[in-house]
């Protein structure tokens, strides 16, 4: 029986018309022609005219299925056109065709990436840069990668190793920055975005990126002088105008705010949190309609963001719509739970409402998540305060006035315990219930009340 099978393996191995044989590579004439294809194929990918790059490098792969170059070339055409699926699959071919070619595998990991394969991407641009240790954009691509697969020490090293090969990057030493921001390093990131803005001045992401470092580290004003540089660098950088947007409107300059959000309307209108922003804006400003239609719009455009949600449950408590308020507060604790102003302005719904247990309850959920809020302990007071557990009211209002001793609901809170020690017969009765004290304080809220005109 081995005898046999070694003399069959011999007999495949000796007579070719026993074994498939691989096409033969283009010679003469048809080499000429393959080449011209694609050199064709690569100058209209260059020029924008990606269909006609595709259809070229399509032309020179019929003509020699060997070529990975053509295989490679059809890839970015199919990334560039938006098809990520057929990109993998012709990425995937130039890499069998041939395993050594690091444009190929850098090609293969752009078309993961877009895909949402995070890690097969890394792997991919990995071997390109085995390939061509001393290609500063492979490392440089790498390391974005390694940063949106969330492994940001990988990412740092491989924009140190790009910075290594080529000192000259600004890209390199932005892109660096970004993660020593994210690791708050602040210090080092903004020396990396200064090295980058020596080498290109008018390097207008480097100028939005140092003015975020700028902003993260308290610089408030610093920040927005290197957003508004980037402006003048590139009038239609949305971030910068988001990001100055959103100095203004911390700073309550409501008319800037405005003007830099509908900028970006008009020139992205399909931008959600630009609309967002705008409804904030609208509702600070008191425009409860014009809000509802902004924050209406953010939603129908990015459905998954919370913050809109809360806006529009603000809004809707504002106009009366208090059941649209109690739908739209729950869409945004249920998108996300770890925002202790949801619970709040919940819990302020609920207080609206007369629903104090329910307040109470959203209101400790708010602590949990953030202690030391000193709104959310003004409001538990009033809540406390309303059903009648005046020694638990004036507890909440001393932690409010002391978080914000100068602020509104400061002030409020110590207001609060001024008229408690004047009003002694506020304390809870002995024995009296909680059910008693709500109602007896009800009571005494409708006595206080002025006697309404006749005929009213």
């Amino acid at each position: 029986m081995l005898i046999r099978l070694i003399l069959l393996a011999l007999l495949f191995f000796l007579l070719p018309s026993c074994r498939e044989q691989a096409p033969a590579p283009p010679s003469g004439p048809q080499e000429l022609a393959v080449r011209e294809a694609l050199r064709k194929a690569e100058e209209s990918l260059v020029a924008g005219r990606t269909g006609e790059a595709e259809a070229g490098f399509q032309e020179a792969f019929r003509s020699d299925p060997r070529s990975d170059r053509a295989a490679e070339g059809l890839s970015r055409a199919h990334f560039l056109l938006g098809n990520p699926a057929r990109a993998i699959e012709w990425g995937q071919t130039a890499t069998r065709l041939n395993p050594t070619s690091a444009a190929a595998w850098k090609s293969l990991a752009r078309a993961l990436d877009e895909a949402g394969r995070a890690a097969d991407a890394v792997d991919a641009m990995g071997r390109a840069a085995r390939l061509e240790p001393i290609n500063p954009d492979i490392f440089n691509e790498l390391g974005v990668l390694w940063g949106k697969a969330g492994n940001l020490d990988e990412a740092a090293n491989a924009f140190s190793r790009s910075i290594a090969i080529n000192p000259k990057n600004p890209e390199a030493y932005n892109n660096l920055g970004m993660v020593l921001l994210q690791q708050g390093e602040l210090k080092k990131a903004r020396e990396a975005m200064e090295a980058a803005l020596k080498i290109r001045p008018d390097y207008a992401k480097g100028r939005l990126n140092l003015g975020l470092v700028l902003d993260q580290a308290g610089n408030e004003a610093g920040a927005l002088r290197e957003y508004q540089e980037a402006l003048r660098l590139q009038p239609t950088l949305i971030p910068a105008h988001f990001l100055i947007g959103n100095i203004h409107l911390k700073r309550g300059e409501l008319e800037e705010a405005r003007w830099s959000f509908q900028t970006i309307v008009s020139l992205k209108a399909d931008f959600p949190p630009a609309h967002m922003r705008l409804g904030e804006v609208a509702l600070r400003e008191k425009k409860y309609e014009e809000a509802l239609g902004f924050l209406r719009a953010a939603i129908s455009l990015a459905p998954q963001e919370a913050a809109s949600y809360d806006l529009l449950g603000r809004a809707q408590m504002e106009t009366g719509d208090l059941d649209g308020a109690y739908k739209s507060f729950v869409w945004a604790i249920d998108l996300n739970s770890g925002n202790e102003s949801y619970y709040l302005h919940f819990a302020e719904l609920q207080m609206k409402q007369e629903r104090f247990q329910q307040a109470k309850s959203a209101l400790e959920k708010a602590l949990a998540l953030k202690p030391d809020h000193g709104r959310t302990h003004l409001l538990l007071g009033r809540v406390y305060d309303t059903t009648g557990q005046t020694d638990l009211a004036q507890e909440e209002f001393r932690k409010a006035a002391a978080l914000d001793p100068e602020g509104e609901d400061g002030r409020a809170a110590a207001a609060a315990l001024k008229q408690a020690a004047g009003h002694p017969e506020a304390s809870p009765r002995p024995g009296a219930t909680a059910p008693e004290l709500f109602f007896e304080s009800v009571l005494k809220k409708i006595e206080a009340q002025p006697t309404p005109p006749a005929g009213r």
